[in-house]
């Protein structure tokens, strides 16, 4: 069954494994950017089929830790209550957001660098192998004084609407339910 583990927080994991392997960035000013900070803050849901998690080598099991690499900083460095939310789903495709999901990692400030940045969870999550998976990942920057830049992160193109997202300079992200816009360029992410 899919949900929080019962007997299994972050606690670092025996299995990295990257699901996409595309090469090209978003941009510092387009979308989807999980560190993007054009607009002051962002959400994003991102779906990962069942046959691409088991195509890259996942299996059924616990997930303690997303990564998502970074290969150009641009704008801030710092986003504030980083949150990330995880959820099974019959969806084949993203066209509204997805609601029930259960909070992995905590509103934290996340400060980003070159390279592999990694969340680990506060709350393990098991996934049944059979399964599409749902991540939401939002942060609220509105009491800085300025949007930024978007750091450049890899995305591998889909071939379903693998990614809704809604960015706002006034409003905040996270509890946003409309407003979306789709894309089929979801980010490369490792899950461990």
């Amino acid at each position: 069954a899919c949900g929080i583990s019962a007997g299994c927080n972050g606690t670092g994991g025996i299995n990295m494994i990257t699901v996409g392997s595309g090469v090209a960035t978003n941009s510092n000013t387009t979308y989807p950017a999980p560190f993007g900070n054009w607009y002051k803050n962002a959400k994003h849901q991102l779906l990962f089929s069942a046959a691409d998690l088991l195509a890259a080598g996942v299996t059924a099991g616990t997930i303690t830790e997303i990564s998502f690499e970074i290969t150009t900083l641009s704008g801030t460095l710092l986003y504030r209550d980083y949150e990330i939310k995880l959820g099974c789903t019959s969806s084949n495709d993203l066209t509204v957001w997805e609601s029930g999901l259960s909070q992995v990692f905590p509103q934290t400030d996340v400060t980003i660098a070159l390279g592999t940045n990694t969340m680990v969870l506060a709350n393990g999550y098991d996934w049944d192998g059979v399964s599409n998976l749902v991540m939401e990942l939002c942060f609220d920057n509105l009491i800085d004084a300025s949007y930024t830049n978007n750091s450049a992160t890899p995305y591998t193109t889909t071939s379903y609407t693998s990614v809704l997202y809604y960015r706002s300079d006034v409003t905040q992200a996270c509890p946003v339910v409309g407003l979306e816009i789709t894309s089929n360029d979801r980010p490369n992410t490792t899950f461990t």
